[in-house]
């Protein structure tokens, strides 16, 4: 079977590397841009991705989030009164824009105990783990699962 990280480029083959989770927050300038900083936008942390183009529904949540809410109609949704399943599904399948408008509207502490809290059956595991890194969360809430792997 043939490696889907390798392509032709002019009849040459070349590897792809996959990017890591952190290349996100490669791009910071400074060493006092954390990655919350970053996501936040705050301190000058300057990043490439074009988020001034994030479109919004009336109720200020954004339509590329649309996807991830498809038993629901995006437009009656309201963040205060939704917080939880809007906290959920960006989380979880966010882009980078969508993670920063998800930082400029809830607090960080808030998001924080959410994942504390919920993540742990709300999330996969590969994102409950990033999150509990990215908020160095050690004490969470956490059940068992249903197969030990």
């Amino acid at each position: 079977m043939p490696n889907p990280n390798r392509i032709f480029e002019g009849g040459v083959r070349t590897q792809v590397r996959p990017m890591s989770r952190l290349a996100l927050f490669d791009q910071a300038q400074d060493e006092a841009c954390t990655p919350l900083v970053a996501l936040s936008g705050k301190r000058g942390c300057e990043m490439s991705t074009p988020d001034d183009t994030l479109e919004l529904t009336p109720a200020g949540i954004p339509v590329s989030l649309r996807p991830f809410f498809q038993e629901y109609v995006l437009e009656n949704l309201e963040p205060e009164r939704s917080a939880f399943t809007v906290i959920e599904r960006t989380l979880a399948w966010g882009r980078l824009p969508e993670l920063r408008w998800l930082f400029a509207r809830y607090e960080p502490e808030r998001l924080a105990e959410w994942v504390r809290q919920v993540g742990w059956y709300r999330l996969s595991r590969q994102r409950l783990k990033y999150w509990l890194c990215f908020f160095k969360i050690t004490n969470y809430r956490h059940g068992e699962r249903i197969w030990p792997h």
